[in-house]
């Protein structure tokens, strides 16, 4: 996560730039950026259940050791146990 972040973040700062200087996008007419910035509570709730699910399937989806069929049997106790009650 930290990797995007180091990429991401300089990229968009440029585009907020190359935006605010009159700039226009290759592939479109015009930027469309969001026009609600403030925080409220769809977007808080919102965040929390995508955090939920992500970790609800962070062991299976964030680890390359699953896809190896020894480690199903950990799989099974990581993620469908706890997901099953």
């Amino acid at each position: 996560m930290g990797g995007a972040l180091l990429l991401a973040l300089p990229a968009f700062q440029w585009a907020l730039r190359h935006v605010r200087s009159g700039g226009h996008p290759l592939a479109n007419v015009c930027y469309e950026l969001p026009s609600k910035t403030a925080v409220d509570g769809n977007l808080v709730w919102g965040a929390l259940l995508f955090g939920a699910g992500w970790g609800e399937c962070e062991p299976a989806c964030g680890d390359a050791g699953y896809s190896d069929p020894s480690a199903w049997p950990q799989l099974h106790q990581d993620v469908l146990q706890p997901s099953t009650g």
